[in-house]
């Protein structure tokens, strides 16, 4: 039996190549749960697959960051808030992370993208995207 048996049986399950596995690196998430996920929304497991699952769980952590963000802000009386919360406030309203983060699902060629707004993330939620960086293996470009 081969010593790499396990990559042999990965490349199968996953559809993919050996070089392909090393998008699944740095991935920080449960991997179980993540694989639970796929089976759940696809029916059955890809690489492609498992990395639109990743990426979907960096953005809701993205869209929880967010939420908590805008409860701190909400809990402090409009006319208390400085001009910069203010402008805060309504740059964050602006933010819908599912609809302005976009990812593309190639093996190799995986990557995830603002499609708007990125200057208000990265402004506003700089430790959300460090997270997800850390999380996924993977930074969102702009």
């Amino acid at each position: 039996m081969s010593d790499c048996w396990k990559d042999d049986l990965l490349i199968e399950v996953m559809d993919c190549g050996y070089g392909d596995l090393s998008v699944l690196d740095d991935v920080k998430y449960d991997m179980s749960e993540i694989l639970e996920m796929c089976h759940d929304w696809y029916g059955n497991y890809n690489l492609n697959n498992v990395m639109r699952v990743v990426f979907q769980k960096g953005i809701d952590d993205i869209a929880d960051a967010l939420s908590e963000r805008l409860h701190e802000l909400a809990v402090i009386a409009y006319d208390e808030l400085s001009d910069e919360e203010r402008e805060e406030v309504s740059d964050l309203l602006r933010l819908e992370p599912d609809e302005d983060i976009e990812s593309f699902h190639n093996y190799l060629d995986t990557s995830v993208w603002f499609a708007a707004h990125g200057e208000i993330y990265e402004k506003y939620l700089p430790e959300a995207l460090h997270d997800f960086a850390m999380n996924t293996g993977y930074d969102i470009s702009n």
